[in-house]
């Protein structure tokens, strides 16, 4: 990877300028590196799910997401790509969820993840200096018979720690990404009360919901308790509890005293209209997750040797994301740009048309995994943006300041903008070394071939670069030597970023990995401006900012 060529190259991270609209740049030649090939086959199926028109709680009618036509570019290599056409072979497919972890937490949170959460291989990742990747893997890969495989298992939950890096949208505000986690820890109020704001939740499911409660509850921990009406009958229940600002929702079949939700010894209520139950129903088939995480649980106490990597009790279904309007013009394009280059799945719920739900909207993005090989039919990941029309505004009890998820967008909006679009030269080509600590909090979309391709490759991530240039989305670009490129993206009127990962490298001046030890999170910059560590060493194990870590 190269690095900084002079203190011009350096001041690119540093100095502010705006964006020229509509310039263009010469294609990078892809570079000579390798990588390999590592994750779980997803297939993107061609039908786009939608509806003709969706009416929200306004009584207004706003047309469903069209399909846009498919945007040229120099940028985009004309190989031989169909952007509506996958094999089960290969695809887009949601890898990893990350939220923030407020100043100090590190060991709250790796508590909190390693304890509560049902993940394994949980670990505090070093980043440089004092920012931590606190991470679990999640996941059952029931149908895996084969070592290597078993170990590619790729659904990853993080909370980044990282003070250093840039987090205000005006210097010295008293918010920042840690304001913000502060206001919406207090405003939950010992989870006494819901707010729109909680709809921003990584959602697991767990094979014993009880148990969870139970385990949560000694632990000292203020729950949520609701029923959904589940799809197949019955009742699905849900525990949500704050970690951090940011809101885990364990789902699973609901205990048998909660057959009649009115029952005296049921302790879940339905959720309530202004709580939007359509943005909380459970899509999956539980009986087939129940069934895939026992059968892992049987092969580690019979001592197999495939399936004993899988300690976890819980399984990533679904992450949330308050919206002030999924049917805004950002959101539009949003969800045009997924379904045109991903090949993602929307679909609509909620509205006044909506047994149940007539305050809200809800949009899902979904995968179709076609490949049942590697993580069987039954286990894929959503994305649900939603609308609540009547939980807007949320107010802190320590401060009685109100604040709305428009404020929150907005102000994301302001700290993107004064970070990512700094290009001393006003070219694009050389903004996407910058960050802020916003970007990470993401969701990430990662394409997978079972017979990797580079020129195919090479393809879609040329193809996610066009996509970003052309519409003039910021973007925080970062290459992991054996991982490949990572586009963490300003994605519009969204208070969480979609990460696209191309799983390959398409080598470009400058490129950098993250390093949490400069505001830049920039690890070729720490080596251009030699910051050190206590040791004086900028590539030890203890630095932390030369890594092939996955992030």
């Amino acid at each position: 990877m190269p690095s900084y060529q002079n203190a011009q190259e350096a001041e690119t991270l540093l100095e502010a300028a705006p964006l020229t609209p509509g310039k263009s740049a010469s294609p990078h030649e892809p570079s000579s590196s390798t990588r390999k090939f590592a994750g779980m086959a997803i297939a993107a199926a061609a039908l786009i799910a939608g509806v003709a028109g969706v009416t929200h709680a306004t009584g207004k009618t706003a047309p469903a997401a069209a399909l846009s036509e498919e945007i040229k570019s120099d940028w985009m290599n004309p190989r031989v790509k169909n952007p509506t056409v996958h094999q089960a072979s290969s695809g887009w497919y949601f890898y990893k969820s990350a939220t923030i972890a407020r100043n100090g937490t590190v060991d709250t949170v790796t508590n909190f993840m390693s304890t509560h959460t049902g993940g394994h291989r949980c670990a505090a990742v070093n980043l440089g200096c004092d920012g931590y990747k606190i991470t679990c893997v999640y996941g059952a890969d029931s149908d895996v018979d084969d070592d290597t495989i078993s170990g590619l298992w790729d659904r990853q939950l993080h909370y980044v720690h990282a003070p250093k890096l840039h987090a205000h949208a005006v210097d010295g505000d008293d918010m920042g990404t840690d304001g913000w986690m502060d206001f919406m820890e207090e405003s939950y109020d010992g989870m006494s009360e819901f707010n729109g704001f909680m709809h921003n939740k990584f959602t697991m499911f767990t094979g014993d919901i009880e148990a969870k409660a139970v385990e949560l509850q000694n632990d000292n921990h203020k729950t949520m308790k609701r029923l959904s009406v589940y799809h197949e009958g019955g009742y699905s229940a849900s525990i949500t509890v704050s970690l951090e600002g940011y809101i885990w929702e364990f789902v699973g079949f609901a205990p048998d005293a909660c057959a009649n939700p009115e029952a005296a010894d049921c302790s879940y209520a339905l959720w309530s209209e202004d709580e939007c139950p359509a943005a909380h129903t459970v899509d999956v088939n539980m009986t087939a997750l129940t069934g895939m995480i026992a059968r892992e649980q049987e092969r580690k106490q019979a001592g197999d040797q495939f399936g004993t990597g899988y300690a976890n009790s819980s399984m990533w279904i679904s992450n949330s994301i308050a919206s002030s309007n999924i049917f805004s013009d950002e959101m539009t394009l949003n969800f045009d740009l997924l379904k045109n280059r991903t090949q993602a799945q929307v679909r609509y719920s909620g509205g006044t048309e909506s047994a149940g739900s007539p305050t809200c909207n809800v949009a899902t993005v979904a995968y179709a995994n076609l490949n049942q090989e590697y993580s069987g039919q039954d286990d894929h990941v959503t994305l649900k943006y939603v609308t609540n029309w009547k939980q807007q505004n949320a107010t802190s009890k320590r401060t009685e300041k109100t604040y709305s998820i428009t404020d929150y967008e907005t102000y994301i909006a302001r700290v993107h903008k004064k970070y990512l679009t700094r290009p001393h030269s006003g070219n694009p080509d050389d903004m996407w070394r910058n960050w802020d600590h916003f970007l990470d909090q993401h969701v990430g979309i990662k394409w997978y071939e079972d017979t990797p391709n580079v020129d195919v490759c090479y393809n879609h991530n040329q193809d996610i670069t066009s996509m970003l240039k052309d519409h003039h989305i910021s973007c925080g670009k970062r290459a992991v030597d054996g991982d490949g490129d990572h586009f963490y993206t300003a994605t519009p009127a969204s208070t969480m970023s979609l990460e696209y990962n191309t799983e390959c490298n398409y080598g470009a001046m400058g490129e950098t990995n993250v390093c949490t030890c400069n505001a830049e999170n920039s690890n070729e910059l720490a080596f251009f401006m030699n910051e050190t560590d206590q040791n004086g060493s900028i590539d030890d194990d203890e630095y932390g900012c030369h890594h092939d870590d996955e992030y």
